[in-house]
């Protein structure tokens, strides 16, 4: 008989040995992923899962730690606290937890831009041992990662994100909307020039979207020059981004919409 209540991670991957066991912590969308042969492996047992820890240069976060408790812990940076503020309603984010919205690979997930953005961690362990990939190796696809047979994700390292970020989201409504396209973008400035840019988009893509290329182009630039490279930039982002039609929305309306919550942060920027 599947231990399916483990207390440890050890007993954890012991029963993912199962062949039909699924790691779950949340399980708010279950009935639309899973068939009766399924075997859950229920992860709220395990308290390592569930904490939040400072860290040199950052915090790590328990796979199984709830949107609702990030939102309401002051050592997770802002950023994905305001994320997890835009998920769904109340009632889901106390069940609905980080490392589901990692593992279901969604496109349209609402914490993946801002931990794509920050340059998250995935620590993964199983029968092999522990290794970790960063979020954008992890995640491979729509409903696709890294994650091998009786693997689990067990925490995500999210380092500091000081200087200017902004989240957004767009939906059909403020509450219980899935995205129709949405940005974390963040710069970080140092004597002066631009040191870091990194900007992500949601439900644009296979994955969420990023643009190295773009990003680059404004390294180095002072805050008054960054208004003659935006241009540049916001070409470079407009390649990259690949959105479809679907009953949510047109490709056309989210590209478009992408590009002008860039170019605002551009301009938030050069103020």
């Amino acid at each position: 008989m599947v231990n399916q209540y483990p207390r440890t991670i050890a007993e954890a991957i012991e029963a993912l040995r199962e062949p039909h066991a699924v790691p779950v912590a949340g399980a708010t969308d279950w009935m639309l992923r899973h068939s009766a042969q399924d075997v859950p492996i229920f992860l709220y047992g395990i308290e390592s899962l569930a904490r939040i820890q400072e860290a040199e240069g950052g915090v790590r976060i328990g796979a199984a730690c709830t949107h609702a408790q990030l939102m309401d812990d002051p050592r997770v940076p802002q950023m994905l606290r305001e994320a997890c503020a835009g998920i769904a309603a109340p009632a889901v984010r106390n069940l609905a937890t980080l490392g589901g919205n990692l593992c279901n690979a969604s496109p349209a997930g609402d914490t993946l831009p801002v931990l794509y953005a920050a340059d998250a961690r995935a620590r993964l362990e199983g029968p092999d041992g522990a290794r970790e990939l960063p979020i954008s190796e992890m995640i491979l696809g729509p409903r696709r990662t890294a994650l091998k047979k009786g693997e689990l994700l067990t925490e995500v390292f999210l380092p500091r994100c000081d200087g200017l970020w902004r989240v957004e989201k767009v939906g059909g409504r403020r509450a219980q909307a899935i995205s129709k396209c949405s940005m974390a973008a963040w710069i970080r400035m140092r004597d002066g020039r631009v040191e870091r840019f990194r900007a992500a988009f949601g439900a644009v893509g296979a994955t969420v979207v990023e643009c190295r290329e773009g990003e680059a182009l404004l390294l180095g630039a002072a805050k008054e020059e960054i208004p003659a490279r935006a241009a540049a930039v916001l070409e470079a982002f407009a390649s990259a981004i690949a959105p479809i039609d679907d009953q949510r929305s047109t490709a056309e309306y989210r590209r478009d919409v992408c590009l002008r919550l860039l170019g605002d942060f551009l301009r938030e920027a050069a103020a």
